[in-house]
């Protein structure tokens, strides 16, 4: 076969696959991999490694770059031009780097609180769902390790 052939076909393939920004998908790739990581070293260090565990996991990553691929067809199909694809894919890098900080914060590693007092409106699957105007004061709730135990928002009307 000619060279070119094969090149051609490899990037219709591609395209076919991923459309958006290669540097999004390395990042979303690079996210995940640290995700693993940092995953299995929780488990390690809390002695709680499990194959089963391990491997729901790893089928739940699979099945992420699964939605990417259909979001890229969906894209194609649509003429979004990579819009909708990055989307997801940019989706996919937070909410990998929410895991890799609740990894962490397992660990024992100091997150700093500007990080965790955003992200404690997503503790327990609970996330703002009003926005309410006037002058609003959060107050949060720490436990004795600094874990956040629960947010507090008040709003004054004026």
């Amino acid at each position: 076969m000619d060279k070119t052939v094969i090149i051609t076909e490899l990037n219709v393939w591609k395209e076919l696959l991923f459309s958006g920004d290669m540097l999004l998908l390395r990042i979303l790739f690079l996210m995940t991999l640290f995700d693993v990581v940092s995953g299995i070293s929780k488990g390690f260090a809390k002695n709680e490694l499990r194959s089963r565990r391990a491997s729901e996991g790893l089928a739940r990553k699979a099945h992420m770059y699964f939605i990417v691929i259909m979001a890229n067809v969906i894209d194609q199909v649509f003429n979004g031009n990579g819009m909708g694809v990055n989307a997801v894919v940019i989706f996919y890098i937070v909410v990998e780097s929410l895991s890799l900080i609740e990894n962490a914060k397992q660990l024992g590693l100091p997150i700093p609180d500007v990080i965790t007092d955003k992200l404690a409106m997503f503790e327990n699957g609970k996330a703002v769902k009003e926005i309410v105007p006037g002058d609003a004061t959060t107050t949060i709730v720490k436990d004795k390790n600094g874990d956040i135990k629960d947010v507090e928002v008040k709003v004054e009307n004026k």
